[in-house]
Formats: structure tokens, C-alpha cells, sequence
């Protein structure tokens, strides 16, 4: 299966990536091809320790609360061409994370 998760993450939220990255490579379909899709108006930082998830970034311009999270089907119909190369489709908030469930 292949995977697409997006992300928004413009500005400061960009730090997120620290957090949630971890939590994608580790649990987010750990069988699966994975591919995260930043939207982000930034340069992505280096994500090569993630060898299983591959990255891509979509660049938008930040624009202030709420426009960002109001065009967020806005960014993903940009990247169309991208998400219908994959099974399925996910967004998820910058900080959130993945966890093991037992």
C-alpha cells in the first residue's frame, strides 16, 4: 500500500517536525510506503534519519490565523497529481503523534 499523510506546517509550526516525524517512522503504517506531504512556506529541514518515510514539501504561502487551516483543501487539490499516486490519503495535524496501541 501506498501512503500519503499531509502536513501543514508553516512558520514556527515547522518545529513540530521534530516531534511528529519519529512517531510517523516508528508507527504510522509501519508496513507500508510512506510519504509526508509539508505544505509549508519554509525550507524543509534535513529528514534523512527517516529512512522508511520519504518528504516532500508543497510550497504555500503562511498566512495568518485561520486562513491557513481554511485552505488546507486548497493545498491538497494543488497537489493532486501527488495524492492519486497513492492508496490512501491522510491529514493530520503538525502536533500531533503516532503511538503504539497494544
Amino acid at each position: 500500500m501506498k501512503i500519503l499523510l499531509n502536513i501543514i506546517a508553516t512558520n514556527k509550526y515547522l518545529s513540530f517536525l521534530d516531534v511528529i516525524c519519529p512517531s510517523i517512522e516508528n508507527y504510522f503504517f509501519p508496513e507500508s510506503e510512506v510519504t509526508v506531504l509539508v505544505h509549508t512556506n519554509l525550507d524543509l529541514p534535513d529528514l534523512s534519519e527517516y529512512s522508511r518515510v520519504k518528504f516532500h514539501k508543497n510550497q504555500i504561502v503562511h498566512e495568518p490565523w485561520p486562513f491557513t487551516t481554511l485552505k488546507r483543501f486548497e493545498y491538497f487539490l494543488s497537489s493532486k497529481d501527488s495524492l492519486l499516486e497513492h492508496d490512501y490519503c491522510f491529514y493530520v495535524d503538525v502536533d500531533s503523534i503516532f503511538i503504539a496501541v497494544s
